[in-house]
């Protein structure tokens, strides 16, 4: 065979191998039933991660419970048995004014009282009498036993029997009423404690003249104590009545433990914040009124999913996003809260580790294959 005839033999089969090669690259995959397989649709993810929710929030302590003791009546102070910085108990008596006038006048109205008293009793004595009188009277009068210029004298009587009764009846809620008075005279002479407290501020000494409205006396109780935070409208819905959060004071190495005992529905007009009251515990006396505390809402929710707002898909005025199980795109409803304008609070649906498509695209359907990029 000559070198010409190789040459040409060996172009036949490189050509020939060539057009094999470009017709099985080109071939249609298809499944085993001999249909053509679906096309896994590019995607890109992300995987939903926790992210610390570090804001601290700083407050003062306030007091829970406090009064000011005043006297209801003017008068002279006669003794004052508390000073600042006691302990005193709901009922102990504080303050003792001067009762004599009040005390004599309890006495006088208690006479007069009584008095009245057997003034109705003894009128009305005389009216049952003037009535059986007036009654035999009557009786022989229409018999024609007495005349009736008797029976109209005794008729007279009745009516003036009735008439004393019945001003003396008139008489008792007013001296009922005196009476009361100067006993209460005498009893708001004595003021007592409105509640269990420290005395915190005393205003009057015995000798001094006490007068209706004016304070005498400030009581706090420290047994419970509010801290009063300021809390952003973005975290305010990670915020629940009743919710243990741990309270922290400089300067005092220790951690108290509150609740989150109110939260304002109305927000500072000045800022934009909403008011929260912790309410902890402060049996050990450790924690003053005016003192900065501050607590994390980490210690209430510890750590918070997001997504980015390029995930969410919105069908009928709800949520949702397609979470890749394996190589399938499913379509997960969630519950989300705004963070910022790109970013939403995951507060269901999803969990950590889930792989989340960012920027679905339309061709992308509940169920359908997909390839991560």
């Amino acid at each position: 065979m000559s070198k010409g005839m190789i040459n040409r033999l060996l172009a036949i089969t490189l050509l020939s191998s060539t057009l094999t090669l470009i017709v099985t690259g080109c071939a249609v995959k298809t499944t085993s039933s001999g249909t053509p397989a679906p096309t896994a649709i590019p995607v890109k993810v992300m995987k939903v991660g926790s992210t610390t929710n570090n804001a601290n929030l700083s407050g003062k302590i306030i007091v829970d419970q406090q009064a000011k003791v005043f006297s209801k009546v003017a008068g002279k102070v006669t003794e004052v048995n508390v000073k600042e910085g006691d302990l005193v108990n709901k009922g102990d008596l504080l303050v003792q004014l001067d009762a004599f006038d009040s005390g004599n006048k309890v006495i006088q109205t208690q006479s007069s009282l009584d008095t009245l008293k057997q003034t109705i009793v003894q009128t009305k004595i005389a009216l049952d009498y003037a009535q059986t009188n007036y009654d035999r009277t009557k009786a022989l009068a229409e018999a024609g036993v007495v005349p009736q210029s008797d029976l109209d004298a005794v008729n007279t009587k009745l009516k003036t029997a009735e008439a004393a009764y019945e001003q003396a009846k008139a008489g008792l809620p007013g001296a009922e009423a005196s009476l009361a008075l100067a006993q209460s005279a005498v009893q708001d002479a004595s003021i007592y404690s409105p509640l269990n407290g420290t005395v915190t501020e005393k205003l009057i000494n015995p000798g001094e003249m006490a007068s209706p409205g004016v304070s005498m006396l400030t009581i706090v109780n420290m047994q419970e104590v509010l801290l009063q935070v300021s809390v952003p409208q973005d975290k305010i819905f990670q915020v629940k009545p009743g919710t243990p959060v741990e309270v922290f004071v400089d300067g005092i190495d220790q951690k108290f433990n509150g609740t989150i005992d109110f939260i304002s529905p109305v927000s500072d007009s000045t800022n934009n914040t909403f008011p929260v009251k912790v309410r902890i515990d402060n049996t050990s006396a450790v924690l003053r009124v005016g003192m900065i505390a501050r607590i994390s809402l980490d210690s209430m929710n510890g750590k918070i999913s997001e997504l980015p707002k390029s995930s969410i898909v919105e069908q009928d005025q709800k949520y949702y996003v397609y979470k890749v199980d394996k190589d399938v795109a499913r379509l997960v409803q969630v519950e989300l809260k705004e963070k910022d304008s790109n970013w939403n609070y995951v507060i269901n649906g999803v969990a950590n580790n889930d792989e989340i498509v960012i920027n679905p695209g339309s061709q992308l359907t509940d169920g359908v294959k997909v390839q991560i990029n």
